[in-house]
């Protein structure tokens, strides 16, 4: 008899262990960065940020979601949400077959919510004459490293004119200047050498020929920064129909 009860517990723990195993949650962290310094700047809509989330692709992830700022300074305010996974949250779920549901939207509201703190707390009216973009980037590379993530996204809204202590893309930003914009970039050891699962988005809204070409000069550098390292690289044109 005690066999027997043996057996059934250890065939109940095992019935357990692929309940959980079933139910596997994918790791996804979102960046999003918004140039305030940008001359022509760009804005994500509430469906591009809602989009990337993938809740409705994955209900059960654990989602970090990250909105921050490139301004003229070194370190800028960042705000961050977090969706705890299913198999978290549904301890808490009194066997309420929406709570799941529920959380998704409370998570959906934060969202909103940090997107309209961000124009109470950035000017983007007073455009700034420095433009600290890279340090910016990789700041938020480094915190989507931090999350553990399986899948990585930064969608950047940016016109990637540099313009600080590192170097000034308003007068070096030629494509024989790549060379020399990559050395400087490398030189200032900001970027994490490996970046698995780490795919950026570059969203640019042109305005003339010679800000076309310098924003492919500057794209050009940072496409070779990430994909050296392992990142994938991206380029949206508008801010329409953004989707990863």
């Amino acid at each position: 008899m005690k066999f027997y009860i043996i057996f059934f517990l250890a065939v109940f723990f095992i019935s357990c262990m692929k309940s959980d195993i079933s139910k596997e949650t994918s790791l996804r962290s979102v960046s999003i960065l918004i140039d305030v310094t940008d001359k022509q700047p760009i804005y994500p809509t509430e469906q591009n940020m809602l989009t990337l989330l993938h809740c409705t692709k994955n209900p059960d992830a654990d989602i970090r979601f990250r909105l921050g700022a490139i301004t003229d300074r070194q370190l800028t305010s960042d705000y961050t949400v977090h969706l705890l996974s299913a198999l978290v949250t549904e301890r808490e779920s009194n066997e309420d077959g929406q709570h799941r549901n529920r959380c998704i939207v409370a998570f959906y509201d934060s969202v909103r919510a940090i997107y309209n703190t961000f124009f109470k707390a950035f000017d983007t009216t007073q455009k700034e004459e420095y433009s600290e973009i890279f340090r910016s980037i990789c700041a938020q590379i480094t915190w989507l490293q931090a999350t553990g993530s399986k899948e990585q996204v930064l969608c950047a809204y940016t016109d990637l004119f540099e313009k600080s202590s590192i170097c000034n893309a308003y007068i070096q930003a030629k494509e024989s200047d790549i060379p020399s914009l990559l050395q400087k970039f490398n030189e200032a050891h900001l970027l994490p050498e490996h970046l698995p699962g780490l795919t950026v988005l570059f969203v640019y809204t042109s305005s003339n020929r010679i800000s076309s070409a310098r924003y492919s000069t500057m794209f050009e550098v940072y496409k070779r920064l990430l994909t050296s390292r392992g990142g994938r690289v991206l380029i949206e044109t508008t801010n329409q129909n953004i989707e990863e």
